[in-house]
């Protein structure tokens, strides 16, 4: 308040240390972060039966890896492993429904034990995975030699 008694409103930024015209860059953190984000829906989205876009429920299922510390390597493994499964089933069944969350891979990863993952298994996974999809397979990024 200034001496005549009117409010003043200080909008200068040296508070927030940030100079004049300067924005807030994020930290190594957060752009980790963004970084795993970006490549779980990428790996999704490349996967055969999921959607063109990725819905704000499948950023935050992908948020809620990245807080469980959920390995990109895993996820490539659950949602390969899922894919097989679904499009290797018995054809008498007849075909499912498309995917339409990350959310059915989550049941997967929920599963999986990356720990007692038997390494010849998951490359047997990735070599199926890549003879059934290739376009597919093409999409998606390497992730721990799969």
């Amino acid at each position: 308040m200034t001496a005549t008694g009117q409010l003043t409103l200080d909008l200068s930024t040296e508070a927030d240390g940030f100079e004049d015209g300067e924005t807030p860059k994020p930290s190594g953190h957060d752009r980790a972060k963004q970084t795993y984000l970006a490549k779980v829906t990428r790996l999704y989205l490349s996967a055969p039966d999921t959607p063109r876009k990725a819905s704000r429920r499948d950023w935050a299922i992908a948020n809620d890896l990245y807080q469980q510390g959920v390995s990109l390597q895993t996820l490539a493994h659950a949602i390969r492993f899922a894919t097989l499964r679904r499009h290797l089933r018995e054809p008498e069944l007849g075909p499912l429904e498309p995917i339409h969350s990350l959310a059915y891979y989550r049941r997967v990863i929920d599963l999986l034990d990356p720990l007692a993952l038997d390494p010849g298994y998951v490359e047997y996974i990735a070599w199926r995975y890549r003879d059934y999809f290739p376009e597919s397979a093409a999409k998606q990024p390497e992730y721990g030699g799969f």
